[in-house]
């Protein structure tokens, strides 16, 4: 191994095509886990083991603050839309649907989770993990994980570490020290986001838009990317 060296040196080394090299080198570059001498031919070294980590988990941090700024911003417009009118409950052309009640938000994920066919993929509270296996989500969950690719991401705690155990034997659980916000992608097609104000409503957008679907695919999976996969202690 080496403590430093120039792409050519690493390409032997790992044996791998010069742009596959690059790349990876720029991802490391960007996780702040390697740094480059600016030497003619350029030399890469690893950063100091603490350094590398801090700077991994800096660069997390950041990802999850502007993630929590996204959702604000997004609930304040989405807010701003209802009282125009311009959002209605009703399902429009554009393939948006307002829940404005928690009776409307729990009578429609049951509906979602089960007409998943492929991947469901969610960001949930704490609080929504430990209720799982208590509720008809318990069957569900059972039910589709036969079939169906189920990714949940939450923060596992004492209080829910149970529940956790039991689930990961039908998904795969990433744990966060705390959820920036709460989302359910089913099968890459279709996407729930909350926009209450607080734990105490349950308000929500669900949309089958393309673009929403694609962003907040790619707030999961990045989101998904930082976490922490669970074990059982």
């Amino acid at each position: 191994m080496f403590s430093e060296a120039t792409v050519s040196e690493l390409q032997k080394q790992v044996k791998i095509q010069r742009p596959q090299v690059y790349n990876l080198l720029s991802q490391l570059q960007k996780m702040g886990i390697i740094s480059v001498k600016l030497t003619n031919p350029k030399r890469f070294y690893v950063q100091p083991p603490d350094e590398a980590i801090n700077n991994v988990i800096a660069k997390a941090k950041d990802k999850i603050r502007v993630l929590e700024k996204g959702k604000t911003e997004a609930v304040v417009w989405l807010r701003k839309l209802q009282e125009k009118g311009i959002l209605e409950k009703e399902e429009d052309e554009k393939g948006l649907m307002v829940l404005s009640t928690q009776r409307e938000v729990l009578a429609k994920v049951p509906k979602l989770l089960l007409n998943a066919k492929t991947s469901i993929d969610a960001l949930i509270t704490p609080r929504e993990l430990k209720a799982i296996p208590e509720t008809e989500f318990k069957h569900i969950i059972k039910q589709k994980s036969k079939k169906v690719k189920i990714k949940i991401i939450s923060e596992v705690n004492e209080e829910n570490m149970k529940e956790a155990e039991w689930l990961s034997r039908y998904v795969k659980i990433g744990c966060l020290q705390r959820t920036p916000l709460r989302l359910m992608v089913i099968d890459k097609k279709e996407v729930l986001i909350d926009t209450s104000k607080d734990s105490f409503e349950r308000e929500a957008l669900l949309t089958k838009s393309r673009e929403w679907v694609n962003a907040f695919q790619g707030v999961f999976d990045i989101i998904w990317s930082i976490s922490t996969p669970f074990k059982k202690p």
